[in-house]
């Protein structure tokens, strides 16, 4: 079962850092909020992208499909 869960966290964390790139890029070629192309000063990563993606994914990963499904 720990396998399991700890799988489950790392696919949490390859989708949180694979999908802000997604709106980073957009608001990089002005298609997106613009807050989203900044990037961090000393690390030079999005990180308003990142915690954005973040803060909507990690919730995510505490339900399962069948609480989801209405049948």
């Amino acid at each position: 079962m720990g396998l399991i869960r700890t799988e489950e966290l790392l696919v949490a964390a390859a989708t949180i850092l694979g999908y802000s790139r997604v709106p980073f890029a957009a608001a990089r070629d002005g298609d997106f909020f613009a807050v989203f192309a900044k990037v961090h000063p000393t690390k030079h990563f999005p990180h308003v992208s990142l915690l954005v993606i973040g803060l909507v994914s990690v919730p995510f990963v505490f339900f399962t499909w069948g609480s989801w499904s209405t049948g």
